[in-house]
């Protein structure tokens, strides 16, 4: 699963750092291949002998996706060249090359010496990209800054209007706009205008909130197992470039990322909490409830019918305690956003998307509801052939999203940001045995996974 999951991740860097401003067949080629690859992660079993394999080759995989995520930054390939990245990149290379300069560093040195400068690197450039840009010609970070305004002010965040900063010929969004101001207020969640105020409440910029979610995203994927696949997880979520994209256009999935790597992190450390955060991450965003079915594979076994209801009641108490308020402020502008809005957006001929590449060629225009066949074919995927577990629906989840992403009318490059979230997690909590990697201080070796490999030997014999 973490082998298939490397090779997905590097498709879609490719993918990501490909596009500009239109799909192209390339584009599409390397997005196909990510959902082959995450399709083998979810629904392969191997033989014990070819996990080894696989585990042997893991390294390799991984330094070729921070290769790929080096080259993109220092050729400015996603965003322009900028003299701190580079410095960044370089001194984290340094730090590697002082760890190892007596052979392969242990895990313990590694989390100690070179993790630490790669998240300070990254607090630093990310200050850096918000302070480069602090008004960005987004209607995104517009959004966010108003409803966030309008709470500090007891107002309601969906009667926060914006300027039209697009203008009524704008193929972005639907025309419901008058005097130059857009007609409805925040389109995202009640939770992401709350989790957007203590920035906008301490620095009047809600993208410091998206660089500290992160940052500690980061942490807790590292923390998710004592092992380098979850030290390389972590790392993989902070040096690719898309991640500054996040950071400087104020999209809201690095909260996204925060509530799902926080869910992931308490299931096998206080499973009690894990459905109400399950609940909360459903309320970062409109398309997280298609993963309400895949919150079966969180449940544990067995998976009787009391633990069942008791998981879902949870969560769906959790959503409604947090949405309810404000559909009951004002119903009429809570389902303008939230809801019309959606539906009513026009296809996105300009992202990456099997349907925009078609109506970009003339061939046809796909109607809104053709991307959701999709989804009883990934839920049946995800709960038939992976393992009920983190790991497990963490690439459901990545196989349930990135090809609906990829055949809807709207596949931004922040939708597939999460993906590759996803795919860093499915990274970290993976049973990984046959890494040839020095482990020799204390707490370097993950317990679960020792007894997951004297279990196999047991079994071999």
């Amino acid at each position: 699963m973490a082998f298939f999951s490397i090779l997905s991740l590097l498709a879609l860097g490719q993918c990501l750092g490909e596009w500009r401003s239109a799909p192209t067949i390339g584009i599409l080629a390397w997005l196909t291949a990510t959902i082959g690859f995450l399709a083998l992660a979810v629904c392969m079993r191997p033989s014990p002998e070819d996990e080894d394999r696989a585990g042997r080759a893991i390294p390799f995989a991984v330094l070729c996706v921070l290769g790929m995520f080096a080259e993109m930054q220092m050729d400015a390939a996603v965003s322009p060249s900028r003299p701190d990245v580079s410095i960044w990149l370089v001194l984290c290379g340094l730090t590697v090359l002082y760890a190892a300069r007596e052979g392969v560093p242990t895990l313990h040195e590694a989390r100690t010496r070179i993790l630490p400068v790669v998240m300070l690197g990254f607090l630093i450039v990310s200050v850096q990209t918000i302070q480069n840009d602090p008004q960005p010609h987004i209607d995104v970070f517009m959004v966010e800054q108003a409803a966030a305004h309008a709470l500090v002010k007891f107002e309601n965040p969906y009667t926060a209007t914006i300027p039209d900063i697009y203008g009524p010929a704008s193929p972005y969004y639907i025309p419901l706009a008058k005097n130059g101001r857009t007609l409805y207020g925040t389109t995202y969640t009640p939770l992401i205008s709350l989790l957007d105020l203590p920035a906008y409440m301490l620095t009047g910029d809600v993208r410091y909130g998206h660089m500290l979610a992160l940052l500690l995203s980061c942490a807790l994927i590292v923390m998710m197992r004592s092992s380098w696949p979850a030290l390389w997880g972590g790392v993989l979520l902070l040096i690719n470039p898309f991640a500054q994209m996040m950071v400087g256009w104020s999209w809201v999935e690095p909260f996204v990322i925060l509530t799902f790597c926080l869910m992931l992190y308490f299931v096998s450390r206080y499973p009690r909490a894990v459905p109400y955060l399950f609940g909360l991450f459903l309320c970062t965003k409109q398309t997280n409830l298609a993963l309400l079915p895949l919150g079966w594979m969180l449940i544990g076994n067995p998976p009787d019918g009391k633990r069942v209801a008791g998981f879902f009641g949870k969560a769906l108490g959790v959503f409604a305690v947090i949405n309810l308020p404000f559909y009951l402020w004002n119903s009429d502008a809570f389902i303008l956003c939230l809801i019309t809005v959606q539906l009513r957006i026009p296809l996105r001929t300009d992202l990456i998307s099997y349907a925009a590449y078609a109506a970009r060629k003339g061939w046809f225009v796909l109607p809104i509801w053709f991307s959701f066949l999709y989804l009883p074919v990934g839920i049946y995927l995800g709960l038939r052939k992976a393992p009920s577990s983190a790991a497990g629906f963490a690439a459901a989840s990545a196989l349930l999203l990135i090809p609906f992403f990829a055949i809807s009318k709207q596949g931004a490059p922040n939708y597939y940001f999460f993906g590759l979230a996803m795919l860093c997690c499915v990274l970290a909590l993976t049973d990984v045995t046959g890494i040839p990697l020095r482990s020799s201080m204390p707490g370097d070796s993950d317990p679960l996974e020792t007894a997951a490999t004297a279990a196999r030997r047991g079994e071999g014999r």
